[in-house]
């Protein structure tokens, strides 16, 4: 199955995701929003979108589409999120979500509603030539959650070669590791909190890559 998705911003950060995407098997851009049409169309050309056009309500009204992802400045965020959303589509938006608290959580209450939710926050604890290490907090469960938003920001992990990510000397498999997982008991209601050390070959991957080990 492919997911197609439409993309609203083909600026800076817009092409950027259209770069990442094209790193995600199964993905395929089929729209694209931008306030300039001729500019929009050349950027169209160049990634293989069919449609175009200035106005995301167009793009929304394209049964096929499934998932949205706004690139565009920040007050237009809340507007366009509440649109896809009404209109059954899955969305991301860059951040910021929005630029009130009030219009914010508009979006994150409608969004709960409609079920149509991937949500992971991400905080760069340090960066070296090679890589970085990032901090992923999981505020819903999607498959392969963490590793496609990566990749669909233009980082995939290393060596997730499935997602875009580079060979990594010495490490066999993704670098993604589970460090802390919780959750409420269903039968017991008690919060239930589990932790995990680095394992051998992350540790070394660190290491070689010149980074530390800083989990909290």
């Amino acid at each position: 199955m492919t997911i197609k998705v439409a993309l609203a911003g083909a600026g800076a950060f817009g092409t950027k995701h259209l770069d990442g995407i094209k790193n995600i098997p199964g993905v395929e851009v089929i729209s694209l929003v931008g306030r300039e049409l001729a500019k929009t169309q050349e950027i169209a050309q160049k990634y293989g979108i069919a449609h175009v056009s200035t106005d995301l309500n167009d793009s929304l009204k394209i049964k096929e589409v499934d998932a949205v992802i706004l690139c565009t400045p920040t007050q237009m965020h809340a507007s366009q999120s509440l649109a896809c959303l009404q209109a059954g589509k899955h969305v991301q938006v860059e951040i910021p979500l929005a630029d009130s608290w009030k219009d914010a959580k508009a979006v994150v209450d409608l969004a709960k509603q409609s079920g149509k939710t991937a949500h992971t926050s991400l905080r760069c604890l340090e960066s070296q030539d090679l890589g970085c290490l990032v901090h992923c907090t999981l505020h819903t469960g999607r498959t392969h959650q963490i590793r496609v938003h990566m990749a669909s920001i233009g980082h995939p992990l290393l060596a997730d070669t499935l997602y875009g990510g580079s060979h990594a000397a010495k490490l066999q498999r993704q670098a993604l590791h589970a460090y802390k997982l919780g959750f409420i008991h269903p039968m017991t209601g008690e919060s239930m909190q589990f932790h995990r050390a680095m394992p051998p070959d992350m540790q070394q991957a660190l290491s070689d890559w010149g980074l530390s080990e800083v989990l909290s």
